[in-house]
């Protein structure tokens, strides 16, 4: 099964190395990408960037013809006028 593994190469939450390059290495169908100057929680910093890993993850699936991904922002819910606590 194909892995794309992304990692901010600034993270100070876990050790890059230690961590996700180790278990890249230990994967033999999956790909490394260290973005240079991001931290924890790439899914929030690099959206795109993790569009496209999964993107790439489907294609070296063979499932590129069937899985797209939309990505669509949050609709913010309407806040009541009052809060009532209970």
């Amino acid at each position: 099964m194909p892995v794309v593994m992304l990692t901010g190469a600034d993270d100070q939450v876990v050790d890059v190395n230690r961590q996700s390059r180790r278990l890249h290495e230990e994967i033999s169908q999956s790909e490394f990408v260290s973005l240079a100057g991001l931290v924890h929680m790439v899914h929030r910093l690099a959206s795109d960037e993790v569009i496209r890993a999964v993107d790439r993850a489907a294609e070296l699936s063979g499932a590129s013809n069937q899985t797209r991904v939309v990505v669509q922002e949050a609709v913010p819910q309407k806040q009541p006028d009052q809060y009532v606590p209970a």
